[in-house]
Protein backbone atom coordinates (compact mmCIF):
# COMPACT_ATOMS: atom_id res chain seq x y z
CA UNK A 1 0.00 0.00 0.00
CA UNK A 2 1.31 3.69 -0.84
CA UNK A 3 -0.07 6.27 1.10
CA UNK A 4 0.41 9.89 -0.98
CA UNK A 5 -0.68 12.55 0.64
CA UNK A 6 -4.19 11.73 1.20
CA UNK A 7 -4.34 9.99 -1.63
CA UNK A 8 -3.95 5.87 -0.95
CA UNK A 9 -2.89 3.38 -3.95
CA UNK A 10 -2.67 -0.74 -3.00
CA UNK A 11 -1.36 -3.22 -5.69
CA UNK A 12 1.72 -2.92 -6.73
CA UNK A 13 1.21 -2.60 -10.07
CA UNK A 14 -1.19 0.32 -9.18
CA UNK A 15 1.30 1.48 -7.37
CA UNK A 16 4.08 1.38 -9.91
CA UNK A 17 1.28 3.33 -12.56
CA UNK A 18 0.39 5.69 -10.27
CA UNK A 19 4.10 6.90 -8.90
CA UNK A 20 5.18 6.87 -12.52
CA UNK A 21 1.98 9.16 -14.09
CA UNK A 22 2.49 11.66 -11.00
CA UNK A 23 6.40 11.55 -10.76
CA UNK A 24 8.14 10.36 -14.10
CA UNK A 25 5.68 11.71 -16.87
CA UNK A 26 6.85 11.87 -19.95
CA UNK A 27 9.56 9.66 -19.21
CA UNK A 28 8.90 6.11 -17.12
CA UNK A 29 5.43 7.23 -17.80
CA UNK A 30 5.17 7.32 -21.85
CA UNK A 31 2.87 10.47 -22.49
CA UNK A 32 1.43 8.63 -26.05
CA UNK A 33 -1.25 5.90 -24.86
CA UNK A 34 0.29 3.46 -27.92
CA UNK A 35 4.01 3.12 -26.80
CA UNK A 36 2.71 3.54 -22.70
CA UNK A 37 0.80 0.55 -24.19
CA UNK A 38 4.02 -1.32 -24.62
CA UNK A 39 5.38 -1.25 -21.01
CA UNK A 40 1.50 -1.37 -19.61
CA UNK A 41 1.03 -5.05 -21.51
CA UNK A 42 4.44 -6.25 -19.69
CA UNK A 43 3.16 -5.23 -16.51
CA UNK A 44 -0.24 -7.25 -17.13
CA UNK A 45 1.61 -10.18 -18.85
CA UNK A 46 3.75 -10.18 -15.05
CA UNK A 47 0.92 -10.05 -13.41
CA UNK A 48 -1.39 -12.64 -14.86
CA UNK A 49 0.89 -14.60 -16.54
CA UNK A 50 4.91 -14.76 -14.81
CA UNK A 51 3.37 -14.09 -11.52
CA UNK A 52 1.16 -17.09 -10.71
CA UNK A 53 3.93 -19.62 -11.23
CA UNK A 54 6.94 -17.84 -10.02
CA UNK A 55 4.74 -17.59 -7.14
CA UNK A 56 4.24 -21.40 -6.75
CA UNK A 57 7.52 -22.18 -7.56
CA UNK A 58 8.36 -19.76 -4.68
CA UNK A 59 6.25 -20.83 -2.34
CA UNK A 60 6.66 -24.80 -2.98
CA UNK A 61 10.06 -24.55 -3.05
CA UNK A 62 11.45 -22.04 -1.00
CA UNK A 63 8.87 -21.37 1.05
CA UNK A 64 8.21 -25.00 2.23
CA UNK A 65 10.18 -26.90 4.59
CA UNK A 66 12.14 -30.01 2.21
CA UNK A 67 10.17 -32.70 3.96
CA UNK A 68 6.86 -31.15 2.85
CA UNK A 69 7.95 -30.06 -0.38
CA UNK A 70 5.41 -31.60 -3.65
CA UNK A 71 8.54 -32.01 -6.31
CA UNK A 72 5.86 -32.72 -8.95
CA UNK A 73 4.17 -29.38 -8.59
CA UNK A 74 7.80 -27.76 -7.95
CA UNK A 75 8.45 -28.98 -11.52
CA UNK A 76 5.60 -27.94 -13.30
CA UNK A 77 6.02 -24.30 -11.45
CA UNK A 78 9.48 -24.18 -12.78
CA UNK A 79 9.00 -25.45 -16.39
CA UNK A 80 6.14 -22.60 -16.61
CA UNK A 81 8.51 -20.18 -15.31
CA UNK A 82 10.57 -21.33 -18.08
CA UNK A 83 8.36 -21.47 -20.32
CA UNK A 84 7.73 -17.90 -19.78
CA UNK A 85 10.75 -16.67 -19.75
CA UNK A 86 11.84 -18.14 -22.77
CA UNK A 87 8.89 -15.63 -24.21
CA UNK A 88 10.66 -12.74 -22.30
CA UNK A 89 13.99 -13.98 -23.58
CA UNK A 90 13.16 -13.81 -27.29
CA UNK A 91 11.30 -10.43 -26.55
CA UNK A 92 14.58 -8.71 -25.38
CA UNK A 93 16.23 -10.39 -28.43
CA UNK A 94 14.82 -7.11 -30.02
CA UNK A 95 15.45 -4.20 -27.58
CA UNK A 96 17.10 -3.15 -24.77
CA UNK A 97 13.60 -3.09 -22.17
CA UNK A 98 10.91 -4.36 -22.26
CA UNK A 99 8.90 -1.33 -24.03
CA UNK A 100 11.90 -0.29 -26.37
CA UNK A 101 15.39 1.14 -26.03
CA UNK A 102 14.55 3.06 -22.74
CA UNK A 103 13.87 1.88 -19.18
CA UNK A 104 10.33 2.58 -18.41
CA UNK A 105 7.70 1.34 -16.04
CA UNK A 106 7.03 -2.04 -17.64
CA UNK A 107 10.28 -3.52 -16.84
CA UNK A 108 9.89 -2.78 -12.90
CA UNK A 109 7.50 -5.27 -12.41
CA UNK A 110 8.26 -7.67 -14.64
CA UNK A 111 11.92 -7.29 -12.92
CA UNK A 112 11.29 -7.99 -9.52
CA UNK A 113 10.13 -12.01 -9.03
CA UNK A 114 13.52 -11.92 -11.23
CA UNK A 115 15.93 -11.28 -8.05
CA UNK A 116 14.16 -14.13 -5.94
CA UNK A 117 14.18 -16.60 -8.52
CA UNK A 118 17.92 -16.19 -9.63
CA UNK A 119 18.28 -16.02 -5.73
CA UNK A 120 16.63 -18.74 -4.16
CA UNK A 121 18.86 -21.90 -5.55
CA UNK A 122 16.45 -23.30 -8.53
CA UNK A 123 17.75 -24.53 -11.90
CA UNK A 124 17.15 -21.68 -14.49
CA UNK A 125 17.22 -21.85 -18.22
CA UNK A 126 19.67 -20.55 -20.81
CA UNK A 127 18.09 -16.86 -21.36
CA UNK A 128 21.15 -14.71 -22.39
CA UNK A 129 18.39 -11.79 -23.21
CA UNK A 130 16.92 -11.85 -19.98
CA UNK A 131 20.10 -12.11 -18.38
CA UNK A 132 21.71 -8.94 -20.27
CA UNK A 133 18.62 -6.94 -19.33
CA UNK A 134 18.70 -8.07 -15.90
CA UNK A 135 21.92 -6.85 -15.56
CA UNK A 136 21.27 -3.72 -16.45
CA UNK A 137 18.54 -3.29 -13.96
CA UNK A 138 20.66 -4.41 -11.29
CA UNK A 139 22.82 -1.48 -11.95
CA UNK A 140 20.21 0.77 -10.56
CA UNK A 141 20.80 1.97 -7.25
CA UNK A 142 17.33 2.04 -7.41
CA UNK A 143 16.63 -1.49 -7.76
CA UNK A 144 19.38 -2.58 -5.45
CA UNK A 145 18.17 -0.47 -2.97
CA UNK A 146 14.46 -2.10 -3.39
CA UNK A 147 14.59 -5.15 -5.06
CA UNK A 148 17.41 -6.57 -4.02
CA UNK A 149 17.24 -7.28 -0.46
CA UNK A 150 17.50 -10.25 1.54
CA UNK A 151 14.50 -13.07 2.20
CA UNK A 152 16.57 -15.56 4.26
CA UNK A 153 13.91 -15.10 6.70
CA UNK A 154 11.50 -16.75 4.43
CA UNK A 155 12.99 -19.58 3.93
CA UNK A 156 10.96 -22.93 5.15
CA UNK A 157 8.52 -20.25 6.58
CA UNK A 158 4.72 -21.17 5.51
CA UNK A 159 3.17 -18.68 7.29
CA UNK A 160 3.22 -14.65 6.63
Amino acid sequence: MLVDGDITVWESNSIVRYLCANYSRGHLWAEAPAKRSLAERWMDWELATLQPDFLDLFWGFYRTPEELRDQHKIQHAAMCCQKHLALLNAHLAEQAFVAGDAFSMGDIPVATPLYRYFEMGVPTPEIPNVRRWYRALCERKAFRDHIMTSFDELYARQTF
